[in-house]
């Protein structure tokens, strides 16, 4: 724990001095000699969140860490939040909300290339679950009517 803490502080002092010093994600990740890839993975944060959008993160945070970044849930979050993962195949865009509203509804189809991962939110407060990041992820918060 305490090493996965100090990778944590390490990870977000670079981050700072690098946007400090006007570098890049991927500016940073060749100053410091590691492959993009390895070192900040891109997910995408939507739905009922006060500030939707792509973030640059580590892998294993914890969900309550992911939904902070994107300034918290509305008061119109559902109970669960959805990771949907491409195995292969990824879109070049992300979907929109009505497209990933109508994946995760009961009964629809999901393709072969997806899994959708339902994270409940206990009490308003989103879990201290750490999950598994990888490019292209997307993290789906759906409004009470919508999931």
């Amino acid at each position: 724990m305490k090493s996965l803490c100090s990778a944590l502080i390490l990870a977000v002092l670079l981050v700072t001095a690098a946007t400090g010093a006007g570098l890049s994600a991927q500016g940073l990740a060749r100053t410091v000699g590691a492959p993009r890839s390895e070192f900040l993975i891109p997910v995408v944060i939507t739905g009922e969140v006060n500030k939707a959008g792509t973030f640059q993160v580590i892998d294993n945070l914890a969900v309550a860490q992911l939904l902070e970044m994107a300034g918290g849930l509305t008061v119109n979050a559902s109970r669960t939040v959805i990771l949907v993962h491409f195995s292969n195949n990824a879109p070049l865009s992300p979907p929109s909300r009505a497209s990933l509203a109508q994946l995760i509804r009961a009964g629809s189809s999901v393709p072969r290339n997806i899994t959708l991962t339902r994270i409940a939110v206990v009490d308003g407060d989103p879990t201290d679950t750490r999950i598994h990041i990888e490019p292209q992820d997307i993290l789906f918060v759906p409004g009470k009517n919508e999931g």
